[in-house]
């Protein structure tokens, strides 16, 4: 079933390549988190707080990633280092972005860590952010509820998809094209 929300002002976000991961002390009370470099030519729009996907990982066997506290956990990632992730911290410096997530006290990543580069990346990551809707947001008497249940990343084919329709390449929603 389709949902149509429209008039969003601003519509953040790219995807891009993970050059390195390693293991790093999390930030406020949080004892362990994981870095990943990652490229791109612009980091607008992204802050502390939000959601990114890192995936084609090729290190580690699963980890737990966490807001705040073991207890906030975000996602359950089953697949290397592929997982939903909470932005603790994050800088930048040209084209090369520092990412720091927390990840839960027990994870088995102590020592872990992996360089690649532009031509050989060592993951890809991805986020996005619909915000601030141009004269609300108009529900339809017979509104359409999305449960997701559990935090497992196994794979995020099961959950909801958001689309964008008449923005980007050839009016197909897609990001805009990248040239390295």
């Amino acid at each position: 079933m389709l949902l149509l929300i429209s008039n969003f002002v601003n519509i953040d976000g790219f995807s891009g390549i993970v050059t390195g991961i390693t293991t790093a002390v999390g930030t406020g009370a949080n004892p362990l988190a994981l870095e990943f470099a990652i490229n791109s030519s612009s980091f607008a729009g992204l802050s502390t707080g939000y959601p990114i996907y890192i995936f084609d990982t090729r290190i580690g066997s699963g980890v737990t990633s966490i807001d705040d506290s073991d207890a906030a956990v975000v996602g359950i990632g089953t697949t290397f280092l592929d997982n939903v992730y909470t932005i603790a911290s994050w800088h930048s410096s040209g084209t090369i972005g520092i990412i720091t997530c927390n990840v839960i006290s027990g994870s088995p990543i102590v020592g872990l860590g992996t360089t690649g580069s532009t031509t050989n990346p060592v993951g890809k990551y991805s986020w996005g952010r619909l915000s601030n809707i141009s004269g609300g947001l108009t529900r339809s008497s017979n509104p359409i509820s999305i449960g997701v249940t559990g935090n497992t990343v196994a794979g995020l084919s099961t959950y909801p998809t958001i689309q964008r329709r008449s923005v980007g390449i050839r009016a197909t929603g897609a990001l805009p094209k990248i040239i390295l």
